[in-house]
């Protein structure tokens, strides 16, 4: 009934989208979750930074070895330092690579999905600042995690663990 209402308003030219009173119990509803996009984008961000951590931890303690052996056969510590921010770029790059396109358009459906069930018309719209502002801080941050596990590969002793085995 609301929405056949609010159809006639869009034919008949009286629609002001500012003007809350015109509008339908089920868009005001979709005005108000508005922040749900935000709070699943730092969730999802979350998920990832953790992620990011875990691989970057298990990685250095599993690539023990290895680097003990790259250490003797002439890297510095920084060098190994470096192989492991290396890593934590490639990882987030590549995750940037699958994560915006299927972002967006997941985002997109989801959106016209929520929309579409609650009787509104959407017309979905992507922010490009924030998606294109993601690429530099992710790989930023990316940069700033590996540093724990970066330093904790430069303190690798290689005849420590090459005697271990």
């Amino acid at each position: 009934m609301q929405i056949t209402r609010m159809l006639r308003r869009l034919q008949a030219g009286n629609f002001q989208p500012g003007r809350l009173s015109h509008l339908g119990d089920s868009t005001k509803e979709a005005q108000r979750s508005q922040n749900v996009p935000l709070v699943l984008a730092s969730l999802f961000t979350l998920a990832a930074l953790a992620t990011l951590i875990h691989v970057l931890i298990t990685s250095v303690r599993r690539r023990r070895k290895d680097l003990a052996i790259l250490r003797t056969l002439g890297f510095k510590k920084r060098q190994v330092a470096s192989a492991v921010a290396w890593q934590s770029v490639v990882l987030a790059v590549v995750a940037l690579v699958i994560g915006i396109p299927a972002g967006v358009l997941l985002g997109r459906l989801g959106w016209s999905l929520f929309a579409t069930n609650l009787g509104v018309v959407s017309v979905p719209v992507i922010a490009w600042i924030p998606v294109v502002a993601a690429i530099p801080v992710t790989v930023v941050v990316a940069l700033l995690i590996s540093i724990g596990p970066a330093l904790a590969a430069r303190r690798t002793k290689p005849a420590m663990v090459l005697r271990a085995e």
